[in-house]
């Protein structure tokens, strides 16, 4: 059951990383019509959201990894990867809020 979990995990990854690819592709056909990234915030703030969304999945694989490790070095190399992910996935969470607070719709 464990490795079901795992590869629906990363099913999920795999696709947020495609709706950022996507969301890329988007952004650069759409650059020349603007000048710079802010005036698109949103823009911004999906792609931030997005991949802290992606840092919060690793956290659950790698919770469903912890499980499997037997050695305390395993062990706590992994917890420390936990922190990594955490405070990457909360930094850029609070980012993407941040990046719409100044945008003021004409």
């Amino acid at each position: 059951m464990t490795a079901a979990k795992k590869d629906l995990i990363r099913e999920a990854v795999e696709a947020i990383e495609r709706a950022i690819a996507l969301h890329l592709v988007d952004e650069v056909a759409e650059r020349p019509a603007r000048t710079q990234e802010r005036s698109r915030p949103e823009w911004s703030a999906l792609r931030l959201s997005l991949s802290s969304s992606i840092h919060s999945l690793n956290i659950s694989l790698s919770l469903l990894r912890l499980e499997d490790l037997h050695s305390p070095a395993d062990r706590l190399a992994l917890r420390n990867k936990l922190v990594d992910d955490a405070k990457a996935a909360g930094r850029e969470a609070y980012q993407s809020v941040l990046s719409l607070c100044d945008y003021a719709p004409n």
